[in-house]
């Protein structure tokens, strides 16, 4: 959830599922904030034109000059690259850093089949390159949610009875099998009150499922009758990095990800007509101050 100081106010516009499908991630739209009614517009992940406008969101002003309207937007970009004889997509991790998280938990992502890291807008030409030589397929996603919420990319169907494995962090490798669901990844969003140019983005995996069981619980001081959950939230997996304007977020499979069963394959593979793929996904929080009243 997003933490602000109580004089600053922020607003999430957050990119997610829709648009078009752009072979070899080619004409991309320039950065822009897009609409601000029903759930937006975005582009995806960092286009080599420099944005609209520098980003606005400086350090607090003081109490006496009124609350600061922050606006936190972002573009995600899905990436789907063909597996060969090779992951094309490590490639990609040349021009990424990986290394803002302990060691421990990076190698925990590791034998999970997983791999997160940052990136700079510099880095995006090369990037960009590489989707493009290897056919990529790149998809805008878009979609708004209200401040507070995380960015919940939707990675694809749980089919009934579906086991997947993971590693904790003592290296222990367990299972569950599960019902129909969806696979999510989360990203919470923290935008610092004395550093407003700086965002804090966690990464959650989750397999939500819910059966046709009902039963009674308390929502809102009601009594209602709610579906039983029977997925999982791996939050040993979370991941938490900063970035400051101009840099992105890159989620992708790591090697592990060859394992069958393992997250990191079933969360970033698909196979779709004797096609093997891997996905990738690139997100850029932007920051930009809107505007300015007195307290």
């Amino acid at each position: 959830m997003m933490r602000c100081d109580p004089r600053v106010i922020a607003f999430a516009v957050c990119g997610v599922m829709l648009g078009a499908t752009v072979p070899g991630c080619q004409n991309q739209p320039a950065w822009g904030l897009g609409r601000q009614s029903r759930p937006v517009t975005t582009a995806p992940a960092p286009n080599k034109n420099p944005p609209p406008a520098k980003i606005a969101a400086a350090a607090p002003r003081s109490a006496s000059d009124g609350v600061i309207v922050v606006q936190l937007h972002f573009d995600v970009m899905r990436a789907e690259l063909p597996i060969e004889s090779v992951r094309q997509s490590t490639k990609v991790w040349n021009h990424v850093d990986e290394l803002q998280i302990d060691p421990r938990q990076c190698a925990q992502l590791a034998r999970n089949g997983l791999r997160i890291g940052v990136a700079d807008a510099d880095d995006w030409p090369a990037i960009q390159t590489i989707l493009q030589v290897n056919q990529a397929r790149c998809t805008r996603l878009q979609q708004a949610v209200q401040s507070g919420y995380p960015l919940t990319l939707d990675v694809g169907e749980v089919q009934d009875g579906e086991t997947i494995f993971s590693y904790d962090a003592q290296g222990r490798l367990e299972g569950a099998t599960f019902g129909p669901g969806r696979k999510y990844l989360h990203i919470d969003y923290v935008v610092a009150a004395d550093e407003t140019r700086r965002v804090s983005l966690k990464v959650t995996p989750e397999v939500h499922v819910e059966t046709p069981d009902r039963r009674w619980t308390s929502v809102d001081g009601e009594i209602q009758e709610q579906p039983q959950y029977e997925g999982r939230v791996y939050s040993e997996l979370a991941v938490t990095m900063h970035l400051l304007p101009g840099q992105f977020l890159v989620i992708g499979p790591g090697p592990q990800a060859d394992v069958a069963h393992l997250l990191g394959s079933k969360f970033l593979e698909q196979r779709s007509g004797g096609v093997r793929s891997e996905t990738l996904y690139l997100a850029t929080p932007q920051l930009f101050r809107s505007e300015t009243a007195e307290p």
